[in-house]
């Protein structure tokens, strides 16, 4: 989990926590302890640092022209590997070099949940 502000004196909610103990949760935030509330500029940030620590992205949805899919061109520029829901609202993504996801996919050989696959276009 990477909320868009600080994780100092953040409350986590209890599911969380226990999950946190057990190895399978990390929170992690690029924010010291100052901003305490997300705005757009940190969503921006936040997005960006966990795209550097990613091999591969999904763009669930990305209206044209927004922030989203800018930061998708950004991606495809940097040759990361992106992947987008393969629907007729993501087109643009895919004609812009986005892979198609879908539920029966593969990455590389690897399967991974909840499964994409990367297809040529």
């Amino acid at each position: 989990m990477c909320p868009a502000r600080s994780i100092a004196q953040m409350r986590l909610p209890a599911d969380w926590r226990q999950a946190v103990v057990h190895g399978r949760l990390l929170v992690l935030s690029p924010f010291e302890a100052k901003p305490r509330r997300p705005t757009v500029e940190l969503t921006e940030q936040r997005n960006r640092f966990v795209a550097a620590l990613s091999t591969h992205v999904l763009i669930a949805h990305a209206a044209p022209k927004s922030k989203t899919a800018g930061l998708c061109l950004e991606l495809l520029q940097q040759h990361k590997p992106v992947f987008a829901l393969a629907h007729p609202a993501n087109d643009h993504l895919l004609a812009a070099g986005a892979h198609a996801a879908t539920v029966t996919a593969r990455v590389q050989n690897q399967t991974i949940s909840p499964g994409l696959a990367r297809r040529s276009l």
